[in-house]
This record gives structure tokens, C-alpha cells and sequence, in this order.
């Protein structure tokens, strides 16, 4: 890398391509930062120790300094010491002509020490200290982990890039006067390189630096116009599926959330060995081809039961819980989505009263009376997770049917991409496309109609502002008058991640009857025991269906089991073998879980027993 003061700004102005008001160039940005503690009474910052306790830790003072920052204009890149000086290549850039484009990776990390040196002008972020982009003068500062979804690591992975630096000690506490080995150095360096690898790799596609989208989920968007770009019919038809009001968007939120997670209370802690795992193949792109989803405007249900046991239409309901108790190993209802709770006097604090239910790390395992709203695939897994009463207060239904002919080969041709080019040579960029395409589909379906105000104020502090109802009302008229914006419905969404829950239940079912699930996320199940015949069970099913869902939209079933480069068929939408008999496992809660596998210590025969449910 080369000082900041090197830099030729009259040779780079020649260089510079302007295209729609846009410089072209690839600029670049990162900064290295230590971080420490300063125990009470001490002057000094220290490194994490991990022989300390925690509460030691929470008598420290937290501090964080950028003792490197990299700047990169193409090819060639720039270090300065102190985070004050790159004011200065700020300013310079600024008056350069057109817009400039500067890509970050993790943009809100950079962006909270930027903040000693300048406010943005302009601040989109997805919510508090999730950042988009932000401007300063005629430079925009974008994300490319939004762009990506991906680590730099896994990025440099997938484009080809050179890979990024391994062996960095993060523990030691650097600052600007710290001198840096040339490793330290070449380990800043590659961080850009990596960033411009990609970049320009983006660029062969989109040809000019402001047509590359914001975020992985405006890359889907962009093909999917693209397919009904001229149906003006399909776009109508998209409108007819927004809302009809704030209130029933509302809803429809109520009832959206993500996947199922948790780790089996009963071996929450505990070392389990013989721990084996399978995975959905392509879980959400799965339900998007084979489930029955909204196709037509919600309307009241007069005869609640009546609408839920006729498969011709799907139903979102509110309703009633009466002395719900959790019936199996596993918590399904997140305390989250709750409301209206039975209020109990509290033993412990007389005069007062408390919630009366029992929650488990954020999942409901007892609750005396709520409400919740929800879909009738969550409804159809709580009556079999769950005993207690259950009320039907409201219902609303819709016509059920397939996603569009057209939208499904968009589906199956990426997934058939993501398959068959794997490892294959002269390939790496189309199976990097359709691989990151797949997964942002089921982003594009679940993009919110209207994003409450994410506000950045000057010190430092996030506020997020909700819509208010006349502010999505305004939205929704918005939408309906300009159509063509239009490609996805929201409650698609909605559904297919109901559908995928209910689906994961299904296995969780079968392995729970022994109380063989330890940990679950998702799209994936770690269990002990031999369940062999339980997950080609499950196989079975999930094909027939699949198999049924093409044939009436008259799609070749067999394009949902592209073969890979060995010929070898890949079913979407089974569980496939991921890990086999792990010699220690260890799940906490949620996202929270680790393992030993065979590559540091062979495997040891599980040892567990039948345990009843108390």
C-alpha cells in the first residue's frame, strides 16, 4: 500500500470515466481497528483475557480505536494512521467531477467511527445499525455485504478472488503510532482486493456502477421485471393482492415470522454424543414451487371452521389460547408474537401482578390465556405441539393456488444452475449468480410493503419511527396506482415461511417421539438414534408433492432433481445427510451450539434412553 499523501489526483481526474453522471471507478474503503478494556482505576486498555469472569468484564470500560484505514481508487490502494487524515481524501475526492461510488463491506461498522469525522447528509438504512448506503457531498458510501450476504471470506470464495489472510492475531492492541509488519499491512491491503474482485465482477453484468443494486434481494427484483416486464395483466393481478388497508397489512405482519429455532430444553447444556444432522434442500425455494399460496383478496370468514378444513382456500386467523401446555420436547409459539396476556397475582411481589405463562429462552411452553394471529399452517402445527383450548375468534380467507408458471422455471432454472455448475471449471461465475439469486428469492417475497423511518441522529443514537396508518394507507394507493412496480405479494411470503415451519414440525415430530431432537434451526435437525427410515418417509412425501405441484403447472417434475457434475440427481425439498454421528455435541439455545467432529476426534457411539415428557 502506498501514504495517502502519494496520491496523484490530477492523473487520477484524467483517468476518470464519467458515465450518467457517474464516475465508474472502483473506490474502496476499510478501516482496522483494536479493541480493549480498562479495568476500574487503570489508565491503560487491555486485551480480552479469557481467564477472567464475566463480571470482571462488567466493571470495564469498553474501548475501540482505528489505528489503520485503507483507501483504494482501482487498482492501486492508500493507507493512512490516523482516521482524522482521510478528511482529507474525502475533500478531494468531493470535487472531482460526477458521483463517486465508495464500497464498504459491513458499512455500519466504518460508519460509526466516520461518525467522528462527519454527519451524513443522507443515511438508508434497513433498521438501526443496519446501513444501506449514506452520503457525504457527491460520494455515496455503500454496503457490499448487503449487496452480498456474504463474509469476505466467502465472497472471495465464490468469485474466484484471492482469498482472504488467515493468521491475524485480533487480541493484540494496535493504535496509530503502532508500527505494522508487512503482513499486517498486506492483510488491510487484501480486504480491498477482495471487495474490488467482486465489484468488478458485478460490473460485467450490470455494465455501469450505479445499475448494480443496493442489496442481494434488487438483483432478484431486476430478473424478476425483467420476466413480466411487458404483462401488464400479471401486474394487476400483483395489485389486487396488496392489502386493502394499513389494518390488514397489520395482519398480515402479525402473522409473518421466521424460522423455528431452539435447542431441546431437556438437553439444553448438556454434552451429547453420537449427535447426527440433516438439512431441507433449498428449503424456501422448495415451498415456493410446491405450496398453495394467497391468490386473491382476504375476505371475512362467516364459517371459520368451515373455511380452514376446504383446501380450495388458506386462512390467516386470530385467535384464543386457554391453558395451552406444550405436549412434546418442543416450543413452538414464540413469546414474541403473543399478546393480550392473563395477568396473575405475583407470590413474589405482593400487590403486584405478573404474566401468568412460562417461557423457555423466548418460546412459549405454558401460557393461561393470549391471543395471536396467525396462519392455518402455524394454527395446524400448535393443535399438534400444543394441548389446551383454542378459540377461533376471527378468520380471513383467500383463494388458494400456484405461484406463476413463469416465476417457478425462474426457480427451478437457478436451482438447476446451482446444481449442475458446482465445481465446475469456466462456470464459477454463473453458479455464483444463481446461487446468491436463489437465496434472495424468498428476501424479494418477504420485503415489507412500507419500512418504518430508521433515523440516525447526530449522537450516534438510532430511533426507529413507525408508519403510521395513514402513512401506509398512502403507500398502498401508491402501489395501486402504479402496478407495474409491482411482481410479489407479501403474503406469499408470509406463507411460504408458515410452510416451511410446518414442514420442519414433520420431522421434528417423528424424532421427538424418543426425545431424540437436540437442536433444530430452520431448515435443519441435529438428533441421535438411527431415523433412517423416518427421513426417507419424510422423502418420499416432500417428492410426491413437489412432483404434484409441477405437473399441474405442467412443468417436467424431474427439474426439481437437477444432477450434478457426477451425474448424481439432487432432490429439492428432502432432507439430506449432513453430518453423522458428531463425537461431542453441545447446544445452549437458540443460534447458540458447537460441536467436535470426525477431523479431531473419532466418533463415540451415542448413549441415551427413552425419556418420558414431564
Amino acid at each position: 500500500m502506498i501514504d495517502y499523501n502519494k496520491i496523484n489526483w490530477y492523473k487520477h481526474r484524467r483517468a476518470q470515466k464519467i458515465k450518467r453522471g457517474y464516475d465508474q471507478t472502483v473506490y474502496t474503503f476499510d478501516i482496522e481497528t483494536s479493541s480493549g478494556f480498562i479495568p476500574p482505576g487503570a489508565m491503560v486498555a487491555q486485551p480480552f483475557d479469557y481467564s477472567k469472569t464475566p463480571a470482571f468484564y462488567r466493571e470495564c470500560q469498553k474501548v475501540s480505536i482505528c489505528y489503520l484505514w485503507q483507501f483504494g481508487i482501482g487498482d492501486e490502494y492508500f493507507f493512512g494512521r490516523e482516521l482524522k487524515d482521510f478528511m482529507r481524501v474525502l475533500d478531494a475526492l468531493d470535487v472531482l467531477p460526477g458521483r463517486k461510488i465508495v464500497w464498504v463491506h459491513n458499512l455500519s461498522f466504518e460508519q460509526v467511527f466516520l461518525l467522528n469525522l462527519f454527519f451524513p447528509e443522507k443515511i438508508f438504512a434497513r433498521k438501526a445499525h443496519k446501513i444501506i448506503y449514506f452520503e457525504y457531498g457527491s460520494i455515496t458510501f455503500r454496503c457490499s455485504y448487503m449487496l452480498t450476504n456474504l463474509s469476505l471470506a466467502n465472497w472471495a470464495k465464490s468469485t474466484g478472488a484471492p482469498p482472504k489472510l488467515e493468521g491475524f492475531d485480533y487480541e493484540k492492541i494496535r493504535t496509530p503510532l503502532s508500527p505494522l509488519t508487512p503482513f499486517e499491512m498486506a492483510y488491510g491491503q487484501r480486504d480491498l482486493e477482495i471487495i474490488k474482485f467482486g465489484i468488478d465482477k458485478m460490473l460485467d453484468q450490470y455494465d455501469l456502477i450505479q445499475k448494480i443494486p443496493l442489496t442481494q434481494t434488487g438483483r432478484v427484483r431486476k430478473e424478476v421485471n425483467d420476466i413480466f416486464a411487458n404483462d401488464v395483466r400479471y401486474r394487476y393481478k400483483m395489485a389486487r393482492l396488496l392489502p386493502k388497508d394499513a389494518q390488514e397489512y397489520i395482519r398480515w405482519r402479525m402473522c409473518f415470522a421466521g424460522g423455528n429455532t431452539h435447542a431441546n430444553w431437556y438437553y439444553a447444556g448438556i454434552l451429547v454424543r453420537g449427535v447426527s444432522e440433516v438439512d431441507i434442500a433449498s428449503s424456501y425455494p422448495y415451498e415456493c414451487c410446491s405450496s398453495l399460496l394467497p391468490m386473491g383478496p382476504f375476505r371475512l370468514a362467516h364459517n371459520p371452521e368451515k373455511m380452514l378444513a376446504n383446501p380450495k382456500y388458506l386462512c390467516i386467523c386470530e385467535v384464543e389460547f386457554t391453558d395451552l401446555q406444550a405436549t412434546m420436547h418442543i416450543d413452538y409459539i414464540s413469546y414474541s408474537k403473543i399478546y393480550d396476556v392473563r395477568m396473575i397475582p405475583d407470590p413474589d411481589r405482593p400487590g403486584k401482578q405478573k404474566e401468568d405463562l412460562i417461557v423457555e429462552n423466548g418460546k412459549v411452553h405454558y401460557i393461561g390465556q393470549c391471543k395471536m394471529m396467525l396462519t392455518e399452517f402455524d394454527l395446524d402445527v400448535i393443535q399438534q405441539a400444543y394441548s389446551g383450548g383454542i378459540k377461533i375468534l376471527r378468520c380471513w380467507y383467500s383463494r388458494a393456488g400456484r405461484l406463476d408458471k413463469r416465476y417457478v422455471n425462474f426457480i427451478l432454472d437457478l436451482y438447476e444452475n446451482k446444481t449442475k455448475l458446482k465445481g465446475v471449471k469456466g462456470s464459477e461465475d454463473l453458479y455464483v449468480y444463481s446461487k446468491q439469486l436463489i437465496n434472495g428469492i424468498y428476501g424479494d417475497f418477504v420485503s415489507a410493503i412500507s419500512y418504518d423511518d430508521t433515523v440516525l441522529h447526530e449522537d450516534g443514537s438510532w430511533e426507529e419511527v413507525e408508519k403510521s396508518l395513514q402513512d401506509i394507507d398512502e403507500r398502498l394507493n401508491y402501489l395501486r396506482e402504479k402496478p407495474w412496480r409491482l411482481k410479489s405479494s407479501y403474503i406469499w411470503g408470509v406463507f411460504i415461511t408458515a410452510a416451511a415451519r410446518r414442514d420442519h414440525f414433520r420431522m421434528l415430530k417423528m424424532l421427538d417421539k424418543e426425545n431424540h431432537v437436540i437442536y433444530y434451526d430452520t431448515d435443519s435437525v441435529y438428533y441421535i438414534g438411527n431415523h433412517e427410515k423416518d427421513i426417507a418417509a419424510y422423502n418420499k412425501e416432500a417428492t410426491e408433492r413437489i412432483d404434484k405441484a409441477l405437473q399441474e403447472l405442467g412443468i417436467d417434475p424431474e427439474r426439481s432433481r437437477p444432477k450434478d457434475k457426477n451425474g448424481i440427481p439432487h432432490q429439492m425439498g428432502i432432507m439430506e445427510q449432513e453430518q453423522k454421528d458428531l463425537p461431542e455435541f453441545k447446544a445452549l439455545r437458540a443460534k447458540c451450539y458447537a460441536y467436535r467432529d470426525h477431523r479431531t476426534e473419532r466418533a463415540i457411539p451415542a448413549v441415551h434412553e427413552k425419556i418420558p415428557f414431564s
